[in-house]
């Protein structure tokens, strides 16, 4: 028998059971937002005044009525950046990973972190990869995350790193603040970083960010196993991930 979750915050609960009885039921008036949620008139009212102080919900005094806030718009700001980054980039991305045939991933930055935003897995077999769209990995030990990190401006990487502490992932993880500091430095010259095996064992990963009007937006990769790997199309990937942010940011700039 499945264990029941214990919820928490049962007044947010209620609170969108009152934004969705606006917003989606049209209800807009208290009474006809207490009955569509089934709350009481007395705790809906108190909830909608604590939402109207955050802007989530708009008050018209003179007809007593409600509707959604201009709060809201900053998260929409937010989900339409990062949903149209990844709907422009899909097809440059699924062109790497053709050309190729190996794992492409797009990631973006959040609170100091990396978030996988879309992933094309590889045509040809990979070691085990642990990603996965939504997953979270620390900047410090991931191609795209380095490729972030290089972007930084030196007060704020060095914030960054009196904040995280370089913990190993794989035996191949930076530790060392001066390597990475070194390796920052390369990925700035060259718009390109790299990672190790210092995520995944065996997997070697080659990345770049992508910027527009000098905001970074995110970053991508290409993923390949070690033993797949040599020289030549290391040179070959290189060459491709920095085609493939040259087209990205083109298409941005129109």
């Amino acid at each position: 028998m499945t264990e029941a979750k214990t919820t928490y915050g049962t007044v947010l609960i209620k609170a969108n059971q009152i934004l969705n009885a606006i917003a989606v039921k049209k209800a807009t008036n208290l009474s006809e937002i207490s009955q569509e949620t089934g709350i009481t008139m007395s705790t809906t009212s108190k909830i909608l005044e604590t939402l109207q102080q955050i802007n989530y919900v708009v008050k018209n005094e003179q007809h007593k009525t409600y509707k959604i806030g201009p709060a809201f718009l900053k998260f929409n700001d937010a989900f339409l950046e990062e949903f149209s980054l990844v709907t422009l980039c899909r097809p440059y991305l699924l062109s790497l990973r053709d050309k190729f045939g190996e794992t492409v991933h797009l990631g973006g930055l959040e609170n100091d972190e990396l978030v996988y935003l879309d992933k094309f897995p590889g045509k040809k077999s990979i070691t085990v990869m642990t990603s996965h769209v939504g997953m979270r990995a620390p900047l410090y030990a991931t191609g795209m995350g380095k490729a972030i990190l290089s972007t930084y401006p030196q007060k704020r990487l060095q914030s960054y790193l009196n904040t995280h502490e370089l913990t190993p992932i794989t035996a191949s993880t930076i530790t060392d603040q001066k390597v990475l500091f070194s390796q920052l430095e390369d990925a700035r010259q060259a718009n390109l970083a790299f990672d190790d095996s210092e995520r995944d064992e065996d997997v070697y990963c080659i990345a770049s960010t992508i910027i527009n009007n000098r905001k970074l937006l995110g970053a991508f990769s290409i993923s390949i196993p070690r033993y797949r790997l040599d020289d030549e199309i290391k040179a070959e990937m290189k060459v491709e991930i920095v085609r493939t942010k040259q087209l990205i940011e083109k298409r941005l700039a129109i």
